[in-house]
């Protein structure tokens, strides 16, 4: 048991570049038990966009709004979203598993795909929350950031940022 820090190497297979940084890992077991991880029966949702916005989890309700389309076939693995740059977006209705401090958890994972037409602009991917508390991803031309925040108990935020985002090809955060 203890804490520990991890050096992780990060290499995009696409560009090449490569990244460096420290994880905490906390041992919380002893040695030769076995921890399990979450696997679906953990997740909230689980959105493909094949041919619709439907959560394959049922939990989440998913709207397109300001002509955003599905693009079926046009995604890493099948369907996408298409969003051009305008108004378009993709809503997902208040669920109290989402919200912070709601949920039966510290600690969550968000995890998406995706391809910039062009990366040469300011380009919101995710967004959550609002000025006091939230969390964001985005491209600033072709650096993507990674944020949160949560001014409510003076945190005003950290932010992440990796450049080298090509366009025209698909990215995992």
């Amino acid at each position: 048991a203890g804490t520990y820090e991890l050096k992780v190497d990060v290499t995009d297979n696409v560009t090449g570049k490569m990244e460096s940084g420290m994880v905490e890992v906390v041992v919380v077991d002893e040695v030769g038990t076995t921890v399990e991880f979450g696997g679906s029966a953990d997740r909230l949702a689980h959105v493909t966009f094949d041919s619709d916005t439907s959560d394959e989890e049922g939990n989440l309700s998913l709207t397109l709004q300001g002509g955003a389309s599905i693009a079926g076939g046009s995604g890493q693995f099948a369907g996408a979203v298409r969003l051009d740059g305008g108004s378009e977006e993709v809503a997902i209705a208040d669920h109290p598993d989402l919200n912070f401090g709601n949920g039966p958890w510290t600690e969550r994972t968000i995890s998406l795909w995706f391809s910039a037409d062009a990366v040469s602009s300011r380009q919101m991917i995710y967004e959550e929350g609002g000025s006091t508390t939230g969390l964001n991803i985005y491209l600033v031309n072709d650096t993507l950031y990674v944020g949160g925040w949560n001014t409510g108990n003076g945190w005003s935020g950290t932010w992440r940022s990796i450049s080298g985002v090509t366009a025209g090809t698909w990215h995992n955060v």
